[in-house]
């Protein structure tokens, strides 16, 4: 039997009252842990969702997987941890899952659309059109974006902020995270430096919050990124990968090799360590069959590159 992932127990005493939460469907509040230090804690389930089948959607244990799932590649990713803990106004304990803070010390961070609008004349983010792989990627290397200095796993032949975004473009096709928009990646400034943030805000990904009575190739053809074509149709999180693998194949080559690598039983044991009550049977299996068809996937499809 895996010992299974800890549940940490938050003190409203620890709250930092004078952060500001981001914006989103989930609450958030940010923590001071003693521990794990700053923290954003998040709810593991929000009233605006439904789904059909019978579950609970929930992000507290897909947050977790793919964090795991990240390390496996080694690529840098915000650590989660399972915990339980209170909002303002609130005397109810939640459960939920804390995004332990990746930024850099006295760094000082631009989204994603920051980026974009900085480097990609005539960007408009109120045009959706112009939200595509192509974009990102060019506003990475225009700005000689570096991957972060604190990056202890470093992987060979991956030098850009670029090559480490095809690296978080593998792994939102491997996990089928529908959550990669401009507020979810962006770039910090240290000392003389631009570095990309570690990945975060991973939740809506591998079915967590879905009906996952599809089968599992429909369910990832079905469900897409915020990444838009040239022709101004929505992307599978697929093709956004695949747009990356034209751009740098190189870099793909290497994340592809690393998603290759990771074995079923490494899979296996992640989901044996998430406590029982955090997820149910049914979306055991939903997710390990979908990952498994998304690693296929992702080996044919990079194969011509």
């Amino acid at each position: 039997m895996s010992e299974k992932y800890p549940i940490y127990q938050l003190n409203p005493k620890q709250k930092i009252l004078d952060k500001r939460s981001p914006d989103g469907v989930l609450r958030k509040d940010w923590y001071s842990h003693p521990e794990l230090g700053e923290c954003l804690f998040k709810e593991a389930r929000s009233t605006e969702w439904t789904i059909s089948d019978g579950r609970d959607a929930r992000a507290d244990w897909s947050e977790k997987v793919v964090n795991e799932i990240g390390n496996l590649l080694s690529l840098p990713v915000a650590r989660s941890e399972f915990a339980t803990g209170y909002f303002n106004g609130s005397v109810n304990i939640v459960e939920g899952i804390l995004s332990v803070n990746c930024i850099t010390e006295n760094s000082q961070v631009f989204t994603g659309e920051s980026l974009l609008i900085s480097n990609i004349n005539n960007y408009r983010s109120d045009n959706l059109a112009d939200y595509t792989v192509e974009n990102c990627l060019k506003s990475l290397e225009l700005a000689s974006v570096l991957p972060p200095n604190s990056w202890q796993q470093s992987v060979a032949g991956i030098e850009t902020g670029a090559d480490l975004f095809v690296g978080y473009l593998m792994l939102d096709a491997l996990c089928i995270n529908r959550d990669r928009h401009y507020h979810n990646w962006g770039v910090m400034a240290v000392d003389d430096r631009l570095e990309l943030i570690p990945s975060f805000d991973h939740g809506l990904s591998l079915g967590s919050t879905d009906n996952i009575s599809y089968s599992v190739d429909r369910y990832a053809s079905r469900f897409k990124s915020p990444f838009q074509s040239r022709t101004q149709q929505q992307l599978s999180t697929f093709s956004a990968c695949e747009i990356a693998a034209q751009l740098y194949p190189d870099a793909a080559k290497i994340w592809q090799e690393r998603v290759k690598q990771v074995t079923p039983a490494q899979i296996a044991e992640i989901f044996d360590c998430i406590p029982a009550a955090r997820i149910t049977p049914a979306a055991i299996r939903f997710a390990i069959n979908l990952l498994a068809y998304n690693q296929q996937q992702i080996i044919d499809i990079l194969t011509k590159y």
